[in-house]
């Protein structure tokens, strides 16, 4: 399951309706400009540093790895396992 490729007139931003010419996000399979994507409510978890994907994390491919001892995650579109949280990490701790 890849990205395919797209023709520029079929590349319309959900966010605001335009040609996608530049400042391409793809979030979820679904095309924005950078701008649109970061004004809409929806909020990607995850940045694929491999295809330039943007994914939330139930999009993303879960792999069991030494009979469940640990799990990595990978992009739907490229398969690379070279994913960015895009959420910050908590720093306080409650017991």
């Amino acid at each position: 399951m890849t990205l395919e490729p797209v023709a520029i007139g079929e590349r319309i931003c959900e966010g605001c309706g335009k040609p996608v010419l530049r400042n391409l996000a793809i979030y979820d399979r679904i095309f924005y400009h950078v701008y649109c994507l970061k004004r809409t409510k929806g909020r990607p978890d995850y940045y694929c540093l491999e295809c330039s994907a943007y994914w939330s994390r139930g999009r993303l491919t879960k792999i069991l790895l030494d009979e469940g001892a640990s799990t990595e995650w990978f992009c739907p579109a490229c398969g690379s396992g070279d994913l960015r949280s895009l959420r910050p990490r908590s720093t306080s701790w409650e017991w």
